[in-house]
């Protein structure tokens, strides 16, 4: 019988009955039992599921069950079942070869090009250009003195403190000619961060651009306790007999790059050398060559500087860089409208803003590849529509595996009601595993943590062996769903992520940790909050970062403590926090709010 109807107080209230496929809840399984066996029944809201995803998860309960019942002892926290052929097929996705010539050493593959384009321009800023034949020269004459002058072997480390600028490519190159390792170092970062960084890294030779820095860093040398030459860059030594370049594996290391770290210092991953050409041969859809401009848009201690830099030079194309400071908005504006740039790569905080601002600067653009924070569907929208035949590239990927591992291409405007956009498959010379807390590959539609593999992972943390083992771990190759083989050796990221239902892409869905992305550049609280608990009087230290930016992006770094002693004054704490701050931590880690909580 119907239950009776209410009353209430100015509202008109009838029965209505609901579709016999209606679903009450957002999701709904039942069993029943026949003759024949089970019969199971799932619905799902249209608003959440689609066919696809309900028909994935019927596959993977439906297994699950089969699982059970012949072993009733399975426990709950076992792996989701694959069968062995959809296992195999998983394998053969994530797994893209590299690039033909991708195994040559990154100074064999620049000679090549060299010397088959002398006169092509290799670097230019609107005020100078270097030709390749010249860039060569410059480079080999720089890395002649370099052996010669500091009696650097191999191996040895080098500090960069340069500004961008087309001598900034010169360096590189030389440095890497000489076999040297790079530890690039952004001059904005304060001396707190420098001196850590030096100091760990065990660099012999510091070397900067400016007059200003040189004075700056000659004058903190006095309170470091760790011995360093520091010197400018000699970028006019004369041209001497050819050098001998140092015979280097393409597996040795090229740089040590300095991300964010959880216990409160930064941490080194080593970049080897054969990662730099994996990128650059197979970072863009249409790869770069001779007649083609790319950006150098990226910080010069931001791992994003290996898309443009070597993008360009071992591609025969021209780097594109800026004759003045990149500072603003309008900075990158003007880069990408006098340059007439072909390829680059832009952080998606700097694309949402120039799309904003200015979208007719990518007017020029062949290919577009964005990539450091989720990207907002309704900003891709509008710049496809307005440039259809322009190539945009959703990319992503951790200094952990050379900068780049995976992309998505899109093919066509996103939808309105598009809140993401996936980071898609991956890259020639990358692997990419979801898997769950098992080790065990995940489902299609089913979350999972991701993990990449290849010959641009790094060779681990600096002088953190501990870690090294933690992220870096090695399987085997049958549980993986690939032939069988030696052990394969992959990176986690603590990326929550998962191939979507239909197995086309892969999407991202936030993290399995505290660490946040923002403006590009990777971040973990835990450092913020360790130089905030360093300050006297504070209690409670936290960070807390606020989303309300493009498709979810991290809008603002929130700064909460409390005081120690009810009697301090919450103004003069907050006073000593931000100057603490700004001493330690590059500007992209300082708390842009403040807030006291007693």
């Amino acid at each position: 019988s119907l239950m009776a109807v209410p009353e209430m107080t100015g509202l008109d209230v009838e029965h209505f009955d609901l579709p016999a496929d209606s679903v009450l809840v957002e999701l709904a399984t039942s069993l029943r039992e026949v003759d024949e066996g089970l019969v199971i029944l799932m619905r799902g809201r249209a608003s959440l599921f689609s066919p696809t995803d309900l028909k994935g998860l019927m596959a993977a309960y439906v297994s699950l069950l089969e699982k059970v019942i012949a072993d009733p002892a399975t426990p709950m926290t076992a792996s989701l079942p694959v069968p062995k052929a959809e296992l195999a097929r998983m394998a053969e996705r994530a797994v893209n070869p590299p690039v033909a010539g991708s195994d040559v050493d990154l100074s064999v593959v620049f000679a090549k090009i060299a010397a088959g384009h002398p006169t092509a321009t290799a670097v230019s800023d609107q005020t100078k250009w270097l030709s390749y034949a010249e860039i060569q020269a410059g480079s080999l004459a720089l890395a002649r003195f370099m052996v010669d002058r500091y009696g650097l072997v191999a191996g040895d480390r080098v500090a960069l403190l340069l500004h961008r600028g087309h001598r900034l490519a010169l360096a590189h190159l030389a440095m890497l000619m000489a076999g040297l390792v790079i530890v690039p170092i952004d001059p904005t970062y304060p001396d707190d961060r420098i001196e850590r960084i030096v100091g760990d890294s065990a660099c012999r030779l510091l070397l900067c651009d400016s007059a200003s820095t040189l004075a700056r860093m000659r004058g903190l040398q006095s309170q470091w306790a760790f011995p360093l030459e520091i010197s400018h860059v000699p970028y006019d030594v004369p041209a001497s007999p050819a050098f001998a370049m140092p015979c280097v594996d393409a597996g040795a290391p090229a740089y040590v790059i300095y991300t964010s770290g959880s216990t409160g210092m930064p941490k080194g991953a080593i970049v080897p050398r054969r990662a730099l050409v994996r990128l650059a041969l197979g970072c863009f859809t249409h790869r770069p060559g001779l007649g083609d401009k790319i950006t150098q848009c990226a910080s010069p201690g931001f791992d994003g500087l290996f898309i443009e830099l070597w993008g360009a030079l071992l591609n025969g194309a021209e780097l594109l860089c800026s004759s003045q400071p990149i500072e603003t908005i309008d900075d990158f504006i003007r880069l990408l409208r006098d340059g007439k740039a072909t390829h680059s790569f832009l952080t998606t905080a700097v694309f949402n803003l120039i799309i904003d601002e200015e979208p007719s600067v990518f007017a020029t653009l062949r290919e577009l590849a964005v990539g450091g924070e989720a990207m907002s569907a309704p900003h891709a929208a509008r710049l496809m529509q307005c440039y259809p035949a322009l190539h945009l590239s959703n990319v992503y990927g951790p200094t952990e595996n050379g900068a780049l591992s995976t992309a998505h291409h899109l093919l066509s405007p996103p939808d309105k009601g598009e809140i993401g956009v996936p980071i898609g498959r991956p890259l020639p010379g990358n692997m990419a595993f979801v898997l769950d807390e098992n080790g065990n590959p995940v489902p299609d539609g089913f979350l999972g943590e991701l993990w990449l593999g290849g010959p641009g992972l790094a060779l681990g943390y600096d002088k953190n062996e501990a870690m090294s083992a933690a992220r870096f771990c090695q399987f085997d190759a049958a549980k993986l769903g690939l032939a069988d083989g030696p052990q394969v050796l992959l990176y986690r990221t603590g990326d929550r992520v998962r191939w979507d239902a239909t197995g086309a892409a892969i999407e991202f869905h936030g993290r399995l940790d505290g660490q946040i992305k923002f403006n590009g550049f990777r971040i973990e609280p835990a450092e913020i909050e360790a130089c905030m608990a360093r300050v006297e009087g504070v209690r409670n230290a936290a960070i807390v970062a606020l989303r309300n930016g493009p498709g979810g992006a991290v809008s603002t770094i929130v700064a909460v403590f409390g005081a120690t002693d009810a009697e301090s004054d919450p103004a003069d704490i907050e006073t000593a926090l931000r100057t603490t701050l700004s001493d330690a931590l590059p500007r992209y880690m300082q708390p842009r709010r403040y807030v006291f909580l007693p």
